[in-house]
């Protein structure tokens, strides 16, 4: 991960997948640089701690590759945002699907109810769809999705606009979204609890100490005033 970082591997993806130009991304990257370096070098000067200038090349190299660092942060958030949204489309899918019969009818319909960022994703595989409806184009849109689930339920939903919707088929469809809706319902929860307890412990540990350190005054000051005592 830090090799990663320091070559900026996969910068080209990430700048693609935002939308960003390599020059805004080098402006932006460069200006950061400057800044930390000009309010870094201001608060030496200020303090006149001169050896703090020892660790500068650490904080500029750190500012320096702080625009890659949150390209790779965003990217990450979207992926995980997107395996909580896949399942929500597929319940609006199969709910219209009834209605309309038809694949690519029911996916235009779905749009509105996608949230982003998987419904950018969604509008791209409607768009390649209108060219051909090749069986490559699902398979990208459950790729960015990110498991293999995906790819199975695009790979079914491929079939029934190829050669129709069968009953069997689709009630194996519903029936496996629901064990996916549970399983990430379930993932959801598991997460939020592990969070929750993240962040309970600093607070926990504020407590413990402020309890420590107020026993501790006491115990200085009695001694003070028992050692005053004795003297006296």
């Amino acid at each position: 991960m830090i090799i990663e970082i320091l070559k900026e591997k996969h910068l080209n993806l990430y700048l693609n997948y935002f939308g960003k130009t390599r020059k805004s991304y080098e402006v932006n990257k460069w200006l950061i640089t400057f800044l930390v370096f000009f309010i870094y070098s201001m608060i030496v000067i200020f303090l006149k701690q001169f050896l703090i200038f020892l660790a500068l090349p650490v904080v500029l190299l750190a500012a320096n590759k702080f625009a890659y660092i949150n390209l790779v942060a965003r990217k990450k958030k979207d992926d995980l945002l997107k395996t909580y949204l896949f399942p929500e489309f597929l319940r609006c899918f199969i709910c219209l699907l009834g209605v309309s019969g038809n694949v690519y009818s029911t996916l235009k319909a779905t749009v509105p109810y996608v949230k982003e960022p998987l419904k950018a994703e969604l509008q791209k595989l409607i768009t390649n769809i209108e060219r051909d409806n090749d069986r490559r184009h699902y398979i990208e849109f459950a790729n960015s999705i990110g498991n293999s689930e995906a790819s199975m339920v695009m790979s079914m939903i491929h079939e029934f606009s190829e050669f129709g919707i069968q009953k069997d088929a689709l009630q194996q469809l519903e029936q496996f979204i629901e064990r996916l809706q549970e399983n990430k319902t379930n993932e959801l929860i598991e997460r939020k609890v592990r969070e929750m307890d993240k962040y309970s412990v600093p607070p926990v540990v504020l407590s413990v100490l402020f309890v420590l350190s107020f026993a501790v005054a006491l115990f200085v000051y009695y001694m003070s005033q028992i050692q005053g005592s004795l003297n006296f």
